[in-house]
């Protein structure tokens, strides 16, 4: 299967979303895992992969993760987390797997719901805000 070569400007689109992914992870306190997790390798471009980070929440601990158009997340602790997200109306359980704790976020870069890196994480930061 031919895979095509993204355009510069989806790349850095998915280089500013990891940075400001990894840059909040910071600024609220989350832990970044010791071991780095390798970028991927995609028709010889490399895929923009943000740091591994652990942060708390009301749900307990829950791992995170950018990877260029969209945010990994996964709860320790997937029957606390399906709780405390269908007890906040604004937020819900749609995105939860209440069996894994998987709770991602993926975006379309350039697309009318979100036309800019900002614009998606700001979506991102909302739901992990209400949560925090």
């Amino acid at each position: 299967m031919l895979v095509k070569k993204p355009s510069k400007k989806r790349v850095k689109w998915e280089q500013e979303f990891n940075a400001l992914v990894d840059s909040y992870m910071a600024e609220i306190g989350a832990t970044m895992k010791e071991e780095a997790q390798p970028d991927f390798i995609i028709a010889g471009h490399r895929d923009p992969m943000g740091a591994d980070w652990i942060v708390q929440t009301k749900a307990g601990a829950m791992k995170v993760i950018g990877y260029g158009n969209w945010v990994a997340c996964r709860f320790d602790d997937a029957k606390r987390a399906f709780e405390v997200l269908k007890a906040i109306p604004s937020i819900g359980t749609g995105r939860l797997n209440p069996y894994s704790g998987k709770w991602n976020f993926h975006f379309a870069p350039f697309e009318q719901d979100c036309p800019s890196a900002q614009e998606c994480f700001d979506s991102f930061r909302e739901h992990l805000d209400a949560i925090r």
